[in-house]
């Protein structure tokens, strides 16, 4: 366990045993700044293979354009790119509503600051 660096605050361990960075990642600290170590973030890997495939998807568009492939063929595999990002965002977005989202509303500061995020999100130009 380390000391917070966060000069208002006197504890003396934080729960991840690393360096404690309060103010970061939406977490709170026993001193109640934000801190990254009280919480662990969700596991996201299970996205990586989809990833991993998009990547490859890019690689062959980027071959396609090298080669000067017909335009509507890029497109299609452009489309289907973005398509899989996507699904990854929905994985992702679904996860955090079920678990970070739903967590927060024991607290009604943190239910507020999470409705807040998700309404920032989706006001976002997604296209």
């Amino acid at each position: 366990m380390s000391k917070c660096k966060n000069p208002k605050c006197h504890c003396e361990d934080c729960q991840c045993g690393d360096d404690c960075h309060c103010g970061e990642n939406g977490n709170e600290c026993c001193c109640g700044d934000k801190c990254h170590c009280s919480k662990p973030h969700l596991d996201h890997s299970e996205n990586t293979p989809r990833l991993n495939r998009i990547a490859g998807q890019i690689e062959g568009i980027k071959k396609m354009i090298s080669e000067g492939r017909y335009c509507m063929d890029i497109i299609i595999q452009l489309r289907a790119a973005r398509s899989a990002i996507k699904s990854v965002e929905r994985n992702i977005l679904k996860k955090h509503i079920q678990h970070c989202v739903a967590a927060s509303f024991a607290s009604e500061n943190e239910r507020e600051e999470k409705i807040d995020e998700l309404i920032a999100l989706f006001e976002q130009n997604d296209d």
